[in-house]
């Protein structure tokens, strides 16, 4: 897909497109869109939102295929099905580590160190 490139410097990159952030590849800075990783509808079909930076989240494309459920094995962070995302080789939903419904919830941020808006997202670890 089409992607805006970053303008300015690799210092100072920005991006014109609302709702996109300037993401640091090794020789590219492109702009891309910025997701919600608890809200499976952000990103378009085929793509999937996966961490970006310290405080932003970006849809990139799904490069699951059959794989990408929860506990399946992953090597990129692109190869989970939206709602997971790739922890220490194994999948974790990505949940509110508050709620009843999280087996082993692992908070995502650091305690007082996550951006607004994120302050409860965590991930579900399998049991060791």
């Amino acid at each position: 897909m089409c992607v805006e490139l970053c303008g300015g410097t690799a210092e100072l990159a920005v991006c014109d497109t609302p709702g996109t952030f300037c993401a640091y590849g090794k020789s590219l800075l492109l702009c891309l869109q910025t997701c919600e990783p608890r809200d499976l509808e952000t990103c378009p079909v085929g793509c999937t939102c996966v961490p970006g930076s310290a405080d932003n989240f970006m849809c990139v494309i799904d490069a699951s295929g059959d794989l990408g459920a929860y506990a399946d094995p992953c090597e990129f962070i692109n190869t989970c099905d939206a709602g997971n995302v790739c922890v220490d080789s194994t999948f974790g939903p990505v949940c509110d580590p508050l709620s009843t419904g999280c087996c082993m919830p692992v908070p995502w941020y650091e305690a007082g160190a996550a951006p607004p808006g994120y302050e409860t997202l965590g991930v579900c670890m399998l049991p060791q």
